[in-house]
């Protein structure tokens, strides 16, 4: 059996997604582990949640140690999405310019999540809760319009 070329197209895209979900969580991402904890810190701060920084990584939230750790900044969210959204026909600097606007979105998207999770936590939510639910609602913001934009779920007409 011999796959079309678009075929062949979506195993390479589906490919280079499950890579950079791989990337994401393994690749040494101290700097975007920072930017992550310095916003948050700050967040809650505004916020009057009282933290406290412990480590480099680790912040404490009314007197509970919470680590940021790559998982917590979804970049393989990010990289598994690059693949699924570039777009092949258009000009290298247009799909550069999309997707370093779909990461940067990504991003602040996942620290408004860690934000709410953390904030409501706090303020005496479970950890189950205030982790899971916003955690479910990013993905769905993220994954679905992915998938319409890249192509992989056909548009209503």
């Amino acid at each position: 059996m011999t796959l079309t070329r678009p075929q062949r197209l979506a195993v390479l895209r589906v490919s280079l997604s499950t890579l950079g979900t791989l990337a994401g969580l393994f690749l040494p991402l101290d700097w975007l582990r920072s930017i992550h904890i310095n916003a948050l810190t700050l967040l809650l701060h505004f916020s009057g949640v009282t933290t406290d920084r412990l480590s480099q990584f680790v912040i404490s939230v009314h007197s509970t140690p919470l680590q940021v750790t790559n998982a917590c900044t979804s970049i393989e969210v990010a990289l598994s999405a690059i693949p699924l959204i570039y777009q092949v026909r258009w000009q290298l600097h247009r799909s550069l310019l999309l997707l370093g606007f779909a990461i940067v979105l990504f991003e602040a998207l996942n620290i408004a999540r860690l934000y709410l999770g953390l904030y409501f936590y706090a303020h005496g939510f479970s950890w189950n809760v205030t982790h899971t639910v916003p955690s479910g609602v990013f993905l769905f913001l993220i994954l679905y319009p992915v998938l319409r934009y890249g192509g992989w779920v056909e548009r209503d007409s």
